[in-house]
């Protein structure tokens, strides 16, 4: 919940069609059954459009005339894995940022509240689609990263690793953000980057306080 009494969340609802001038914009309801009630429409008076790099609203001004709008992957892709807190500690020094580099790819760990560690594997698509099974994936870990296999733990890194997709990297730029005064968009939706250049969290931050001072 919100601390916030005029602050309202509404979970599962699929943004399906957007009319930016109005605004009206038209919701499906993904956790009912009911045809009746599955689709909700509502008449804002702005939309903030901060919904990720496949945006959308994004999608919405595309349609419009002199919106400019590019995108581009880059070869690589990446998966989280978990590392668990073993005897209710951290299992690495916490106050750092782990990184195993490996050249064309790398693997970094972030502590999390529960002394677990969230590890994230870059690599080009091509290095993971060469991981087909079992025998295949730890041989890799064994050859690039040997002293994570204890702290990980085979089974759950075999678990973790099949279970999960490897997610591609896009980098998007698009121009103007806006449609007048109805519609906005921020964050990735606006300026997507792949992580490496350590700025995508602190663009999305600056348009909050860009957009507090245009209010």
């Amino acid at each position: 919940g919100s601390k916030y009494e005029n602050i309202t969340f509404h979970f599962n609802h699929k943004l399906i069609k957007a009319n930016l001038d109005k605004p009206e914009l038209t919701f499906e309801r993904t956790d009912v059954e009911d045809e009746s009630k599955k689709t909700v429409v509502i008449t804002p008076d702005l939309v903030i459009g901060c919904d990720g790099a496949f945006s959308a609203v994004r999608k919405e001004m595309m349609k419009r005339p002199r919106f400019n709008y590019s995108q581009e992957y880059i070869p690589h892709a990446y998966m989280e894995l978990s590392m668990p807190a073993i005897g209710g500690e951290f299992s690495m020094p916490p106050n750092y940022l782990h990184i195993w580099p490996r050249g064309q790819f790398m693997m970094i760990g972030l502590p999390n509240q529960d002394k677990s560690f969230t590890v994230t594997l870059f690599m080009p698509t091509s290095t993971f689609e060469n991981i087909k099974d079992r025998d295949s994936l730890l041989h890799f870990f064994n050859d690039n990263f040997r002293d994570s296999i204890p702290l990980i733990g085979i089974e759950r890194l075999v678990d973790d690793f099949f279970s999960n997709r490897a997610l591609p990297l896009v980098s998007v730029k698009c121009n103007p953000y806006n449609v007048g005064s109805k519609s906005l968009i921020m964050g990735d939706a606006a300026h997507a980057m792949v992580p490496f250049y350590g700025q995508g969290m602190n663009c999305g931050m600056e348009d909050c306080l860009v957009l507090e001072d245009a209010l």
